[in-house]
């Protein structure tokens, strides 16, 4: 059996699991021209009607809320709403974006506390490539705005146990750029020209992704648990097309469900006393003993109604 249930085992996890999100964060830093950056995939685990699960997460320039509920045991349906780079006043050479998704999905419980889920998510949103303020070494100049359209299909496989929960999810998009406008230049060092951000983005407007993830929860056995989720991106359209590629978020979670999810007791076996030959004997003789003394009183009620007679 495995010992799922010892915190100590929780902790280590969750300190490695968050410095490799410390490290890749420090390595997505970036002020260049960005048409793309994947979100946090929303896995809730959801098993049973009337669970219900939200989370706030992200990283120093993601801020998401995710949200899930199960409409039935095997039907849920989840919203998610995020926001990149959303300190953009602060950076003005800087692309920020907005993305809010919403779908249904299948929730298949399976043996052993696995989880299968199968969501398809339809999202909107926008993005801004603002780098009006430029200089000698920069290699963009101008402005862009554009709207996003994407479609997903993202199964998952999970665990989930009173304490802690783990899943490995995979996610299919179709990102489709709309009103395309502004006037972006950049450099190409490679082949040492100017590109039209503009018509690049308008003559192909279509990508399709794959992003697989790792998301790792511990926490409460009910209520709150804190999250960590280590994700990748690849673009199949385009490999070197301007976005993400990993991502990494924390957050907090809350899970509101039945008390399924709560530890079991655990049985207390019966034991069963193996009475010694003298405790038997001693117990025989309080029963004859008992026995003795009822005859006794009867006896007396005997002779009491036969003195009343004469």
């Amino acid at each position: 059996m495995f010992k799922i249930y010892q915190t100590s085992k929780f902790i280590v996890m969750f300190k490695f699991i968050y410095f490799l999100f410390l490290l890749a964060t420090l390595l997505l830093g970036s002020c260049n021209v960005k048409y793309y950056s994947p979100n946090t995939h929303n896995v809730p685990l959801l098993r049973e009607k009337g669970e219900f699960k939200t989370s706030f997460s992200g990283d120093f320039d993601h801020a998401e809320l995710q949200g899930a509920v199960a409409v039935t045991n095997n039907l849920g349906i989840q919203a998610n709403a995020t926001f990149f780079n959303p300190n953009i006043e602060s950076r003005p050479r800087q692309s920020n974006g907005r993305l809010f998704e919403i779908g249904p999905g299948l929730q298949i419980p399976l043996k052993n506390d696995f989880i299968f889920e199968l969501y398809t998510l339809y999202g909107a949103g926008s993005l801004v490539n603002d780098f009006s303020i430029n200089n000698q070494w920069d290699n963009e100049f101008g402005v862009l705005n554009a709207d996003i359209q994407k479609l997903s299909l993202q199964p998952s496989i999970g665990l989930r146990v009173p304490r802690m929960a783990g899943a490995i999810s995979f996610r299919f998009a179709q990102v489709t750029y709309r009103n395309v406008v502004g006037d972006l230049m950049t450099f190409d060092n490679f082949e040492g020209i100017q590109v039209d951000e503009i018509m690049r983005l308008t003559n192909n407007d279509t990508y399709y992704l794959i992003e697989p993830a790792f998301t790792y929860q511990v926490g409460s056995a009910k209520g709150f648990k804190f999250q960590v989720q280590l994700s990748g991106s690849y673009n199949i359209t385009e490999p070197q097309f301007d976005q993400d590629n990993i991502y990494a978020s924390v957050g907090v979670i809350y899970h509101l469900s039945k008390d399924r999810d709560r530890p079991l007791k655990a049985k207390v076996p019966e034991v069963i006393i193996q009475e010694t030959e003298e405790e038997q004997n001693l117990e025989k003789r309080n029963r004859l003993d008992a026995e003795r003394r009822k005859n006794e009183r009867e006896l007396k009620k005997k002779r009491k109604r036969r003195k009343k007679r004469r």
